[in-house]
Protein backbone atom coordinates (compact mmCIF):
# COMPACT_ATOMS: atom_id res chain seq x y z
CA UNK A 1 0.00 0.00 0.00
CA UNK A 2 1.15 3.02 -1.02
CA UNK A 3 1.01 5.93 1.84
CA UNK A 4 1.49 9.51 1.59
CA UNK A 5 2.80 12.41 3.97
CA UNK A 6 2.79 15.70 4.77
CA UNK A 7 4.81 17.48 7.40
CA UNK A 8 5.37 20.89 8.45
CA UNK A 9 8.99 21.53 9.99
CA UNK A 10 9.15 23.54 13.29
CA UNK A 11 11.71 26.53 13.48
CA UNK A 12 15.09 25.47 14.51
CA UNK A 13 14.65 22.07 12.49
CA UNK A 14 17.12 20.68 10.27
CA UNK A 15 15.08 20.36 6.82
CA UNK A 16 17.75 18.97 4.92
CA UNK A 17 18.54 16.33 7.54
CA UNK A 18 14.83 15.13 7.17
CA UNK A 19 14.64 15.16 3.29
CA UNK A 20 17.92 12.88 3.52
CA UNK A 21 16.84 10.36 6.07
CA UNK A 22 12.94 10.25 4.05
CA UNK A 23 15.36 9.47 1.03
CA UNK A 24 16.93 6.91 2.56
CA UNK A 25 13.76 5.11 3.26
CA UNK A 26 13.27 4.69 -0.58
CA UNK A 27 10.50 7.79 -0.40
CA UNK A 28 9.57 9.29 -3.10
CA UNK A 29 9.59 13.20 -2.91
CA UNK A 30 6.14 15.04 -4.60
CA UNK A 31 6.84 18.71 -3.46
CA UNK A 32 9.56 19.80 -0.15
CA UNK A 33 7.45 18.79 2.18
CA UNK A 34 4.85 15.97 0.63
CA UNK A 35 6.32 12.76 0.26
CA UNK A 36 4.85 9.26 -1.19
CA UNK A 37 5.85 5.99 1.34
CA UNK A 38 5.20 2.31 1.23
CA UNK A 39 3.95 0.41 3.68
CA UNK A 40 7.11 -1.34 4.84
CA UNK A 41 8.85 2.40 5.93
CA UNK A 42 5.61 4.18 7.24
CA UNK A 43 6.13 3.37 10.69
CA UNK A 44 9.76 4.66 10.32
CA UNK A 45 8.86 7.62 8.47
CA UNK A 46 6.81 8.59 11.11
CA UNK A 47 9.10 8.61 13.51
CA UNK A 48 11.55 10.36 11.70
CA UNK A 49 8.87 13.42 10.92
CA UNK A 50 8.51 13.34 15.42
CA UNK A 51 8.86 17.17 16.15
CA UNK A 52 6.98 17.86 13.27
CA UNK A 53 3.27 18.03 12.78
CA UNK A 54 3.10 14.89 10.03
CA UNK A 55 -0.18 14.23 8.84
CA UNK A 56 -0.43 10.68 7.39
CA UNK A 57 -3.02 10.23 3.81
CA UNK A 58 -3.78 6.66 1.96
CA UNK A 59 -5.60 6.46 -1.25
CA UNK A 60 -8.83 4.31 -1.09
CA UNK A 61 -11.01 2.95 -3.67
CA UNK A 62 -14.49 4.25 -2.65
CA UNK A 63 -16.12 7.62 -1.83
CA UNK A 64 -15.82 7.98 2.08
CA UNK A 65 -18.25 10.29 3.97
CA UNK A 66 -16.89 12.64 6.79
CA UNK A 67 -17.61 10.90 10.14
CA UNK A 68 -18.46 12.78 13.39
CA UNK A 69 -18.37 11.95 17.04
CA UNK A 70 -20.98 13.93 18.89
CA UNK A 71 -21.43 16.36 15.92
CA UNK A 72 -17.29 17.07 16.04
CA UNK A 73 -15.61 16.24 12.89
CA UNK A 74 -13.63 12.90 13.22
CA UNK A 75 -12.27 12.50 9.82
CA UNK A 76 -12.85 14.57 6.81
CA UNK A 77 -14.18 11.44 4.41
CA UNK A 78 -12.46 11.12 1.07
CA UNK A 79 -10.49 14.43 -0.22
CA UNK A 80 -8.74 15.57 -3.82
CA UNK A 81 -5.14 16.44 -2.62
CA UNK A 82 -3.40 19.51 -4.70
CA UNK A 83 0.70 19.77 -4.35
CA UNK A 84 2.35 21.62 -6.17
CA UNK A 85 6.36 22.90 -5.89
CA UNK A 86 6.64 26.54 -4.17
CA UNK A 87 8.98 28.55 -6.30
CA UNK A 88 10.01 32.19 -7.76
CA UNK A 89 7.13 31.99 -10.03
CA UNK A 90 4.53 31.23 -7.22
CA UNK A 91 5.94 33.65 -4.72
CA UNK A 92 5.66 35.95 -7.96
CA UNK A 93 1.51 35.38 -8.09
CA UNK A 94 1.30 34.83 -4.49
CA UNK A 95 -1.83 37.34 -4.84
CA UNK A 96 -3.69 34.95 -7.67
CA UNK A 97 -3.28 32.25 -5.42
CA UNK A 98 -4.24 33.83 -2.48
CA UNK A 99 -7.56 35.32 -4.90
CA UNK A 100 -8.42 31.66 -6.28
CA UNK A 101 -7.92 30.02 -2.48
CA UNK A 102 -10.59 33.21 -1.12
CA UNK A 103 -13.32 31.36 -3.41
CA UNK A 104 -12.30 27.73 -2.61
CA UNK A 105 -13.23 26.06 1.08
CA UNK A 106 -9.70 23.73 1.35
CA UNK A 107 -7.62 22.40 3.87
CA UNK A 108 -4.24 23.95 4.27
CA UNK A 109 -1.88 20.83 4.69
CA UNK A 110 1.58 22.58 4.13
CA UNK A 111 3.36 24.79 2.09
CA UNK A 112 2.16 23.85 -1.59
CA UNK A 113 -0.53 21.17 -0.54
CA UNK A 114 -4.12 21.86 -0.09
CA UNK A 115 -6.55 19.25 0.15
CA UNK A 116 -10.70 19.70 -0.67
CA UNK A 117 -14.25 18.18 -0.67
CA UNK A 118 -13.96 14.59 -3.33
CA UNK A 119 -17.55 15.52 -4.13
CA UNK A 120 -18.15 19.76 -3.98
CA UNK A 121 -21.00 19.27 -5.71
CA UNK A 122 -22.88 17.70 -2.59
CA UNK A 123 -22.47 21.42 -0.93
CA UNK A 124 -22.13 23.73 -3.89
CA UNK A 125 -24.67 22.66 -6.14
CA UNK A 126 -24.12 25.82 -8.34
CA UNK A 127 -20.65 25.41 -8.65
CA UNK A 128 -20.06 28.94 -7.84
CA UNK A 129 -16.76 28.07 -5.55
CA UNK A 130 -13.27 26.70 -6.75
CA UNK A 131 -12.79 23.27 -6.34
CA UNK A 132 -9.50 20.91 -6.25
CA UNK A 133 -9.48 20.10 -10.21
CA UNK A 134 -10.40 24.37 -10.90
CA UNK A 135 -7.34 24.86 -8.13
CA UNK A 136 -5.10 22.09 -10.10
CA UNK A 137 -5.67 23.23 -13.63
CA UNK A 138 -4.61 27.28 -12.25
CA UNK A 139 -1.81 25.64 -10.81
CA UNK A 140 -0.70 23.66 -13.44
CA UNK A 141 -0.96 27.15 -15.83
CA UNK A 142 0.47 29.43 -14.28
CA UNK A 143 2.83 27.92 -11.54
CA UNK A 144 4.10 24.57 -12.01
CA UNK A 145 2.81 22.33 -15.18
CA UNK A 146 3.89 19.30 -12.45
CA UNK A 147 1.38 20.05 -10.19
CA UNK A 148 0.01 16.65 -9.00
CA UNK A 149 -3.36 16.04 -8.45
CA UNK A 150 -4.12 12.68 -6.33
CA UNK A 151 -7.90 11.78 -5.76
CA UNK A 152 -10.08 9.83 -3.11
CA UNK A 153 -7.78 10.83 -0.28
CA UNK A 154 -8.19 10.15 3.40
CA UNK A 155 -6.04 11.34 6.25
CA UNK A 156 -4.76 8.30 8.22
CA UNK A 157 -4.11 10.23 11.69
CA UNK A 158 -6.77 11.25 13.19
CA UNK A 159 -5.22 13.27 15.24
CA UNK A 160 -4.41 15.51 12.24
CA UNK A 161 -8.02 16.43 11.74
CA UNK A 162 -8.46 17.99 15.20
CA UNK A 163 -5.55 20.51 14.59
CA UNK A 164 -6.38 20.92 10.85
CA UNK A 165 -10.31 21.69 11.31
CA UNK A 166 -9.17 24.01 14.45
CA UNK A 167 -6.67 25.96 11.65
CA UNK A 168 -9.48 25.98 8.96
CA UNK A 169 -12.47 27.57 11.16
CA UNK A 170 -10.08 30.20 12.68
CA UNK A 171 -9.02 31.45 8.52
CA UNK A 172 -13.10 31.99 7.74
CA UNK A 173 -13.06 33.83 11.46
CA UNK A 174 -9.88 35.66 10.57
CA UNK A 175 -11.18 36.63 6.90
CA UNK A 176 -14.52 38.04 8.46
CA UNK A 177 -12.41 39.93 10.83
CA UNK A 178 -10.23 41.58 8.51
CA UNK A 179 -13.69 42.26 6.67
CA UNK A 180 -14.91 44.06 9.24
CA UNK A 181 -11.63 46.14 10.15
CA UNK A 182 -11.91 47.13 6.47
CA UNK A 183 -15.42 48.63 7.18
CA UNK A 184 -14.19 50.36 10.39
CA UNK A 185 -11.38 52.14 8.60
CA UNK A 186 -13.68 53.54 5.86
CA UNK A 187 -15.82 54.82 8.95
CA UNK A 188 -12.89 56.46 10.34
CA UNK A 189 -11.38 58.05 7.63
CA UNK A 190 -15.01 59.63 6.40
CA UNK A 191 -15.46 61.05 9.37
CA UNK A 192 -11.77 62.75 9.33
CA UNK A 193 -12.77 63.58 5.61
CA UNK A 194 -9.60 61.80 4.54
CA UNK A 195 -11.74 59.37 2.31
CA UNK A 196 -14.65 60.94 0.48
CA UNK A 197 -18.48 59.33 0.09
CA UNK A 198 -17.59 58.48 -3.48
CA UNK A 199 -14.51 56.33 -2.67
CA UNK A 200 -16.10 54.90 0.14
CA UNK A 201 -18.66 53.57 -1.37
CA UNK A 202 -16.61 51.86 -3.73
CA UNK A 203 -14.47 50.89 -1.21
CA UNK A 204 -17.77 49.28 0.81
CA UNK A 205 -19.01 47.16 -2.45
CA UNK A 206 -15.72 45.40 -2.34
CA UNK A 207 -15.78 44.66 0.90
CA UNK A 208 -19.90 43.35 0.62
CA UNK A 209 -18.63 40.97 -2.57
CA UNK A 210 -15.94 39.30 -0.65
CA UNK A 211 -17.83 39.11 2.88
CA UNK A 212 -20.22 37.22 0.27
CA UNK A 213 -17.97 35.01 -0.77
CA UNK A 214 -16.53 33.98 2.83
CA UNK A 215 -20.20 33.42 3.66
CA UNK A 216 -20.70 31.23 0.36
CA UNK A 217 -17.33 28.85 1.77
CA UNK A 218 -18.45 28.96 5.28
CA UNK A 219 -21.96 27.88 4.37
CA UNK A 220 -20.49 25.06 2.51
CA UNK A 221 -17.97 24.12 5.35
CA UNK A 222 -20.92 24.24 7.45
CA UNK A 223 -22.66 21.65 5.40
CA UNK A 224 -19.77 19.53 4.74
CA UNK A 225 -17.99 19.25 8.43
CA UNK A 226 -20.69 20.78 10.31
Amino acid sequence: MVYYVAYRALKGRNNPHIVHKLQTLGCKPICKSFWEADNQSIDVVIRVLQGTFPIVLKRIREVKRPTFIKEICADFGSLTIVAYRVSKESDNKKGKIASLLRRAPYIRLCRGVYAFCQKPNSFDRNGILVDGRTFWEFIRKEIDEKAVILSRVVIVNREAVKVLLEETKKRVENDIEAIVDGYKDIYERVVVGQLDKREALKKAKKLKTRFLMVKKVAIFYEKWLR
